[in-house]
């Protein structure tokens, strides 16, 4: 009964967590929010790269954006970690993996 009662209310706080999650990071999904809201961001390291991946993004040729993205998201570039969340969270180019939405979005605001 106490093991039942504390898988429950772990169940309860993952829930909770899950609905913080969407109500803060959540956005109207569209190609459109994204470019306008990853144009208004600077771009910390290297454009060129940033930009080729915005390129692929916009031809939805997703694999080409993760890989370019990828690279610099692990570099600290937080546009690139706010962009591997966005295709994380609406699975583009990748499974949708909400936890790795949140990862990226976190290092992504800790800048």
């Amino acid at each position: 009964m106490k093991k039942s009662l504390i898988l429950l209310s772990i169940n309860i706080m993952i829930a909770i967590a899950g609905i913080i999650f969407v109500s803060f990071f959540w956005l109207p999904q569209g190609t459109n929010v994204l470019k306008n809201n990853l144009a208004s961001l600077k771009t910390d390291s290297v454009v060129g790269d940033f930009q080729k991946g915005m390129e692929a993004y916009k031809k939805q040729d997703y694999a080409a954006a993760l890989r370019e993205w990828r690279v610099l998201a692990e570099q600290g570039d937080n546009n690139a970690q706010y962009a591997l969340g966005r295709m994380y969270y609406y699975g583009q180019g990748v499974p949708r993996d909400t936890r790795q939405a949140n990862y990226w979005f976190t290092r992504a605001k800790g800048k």
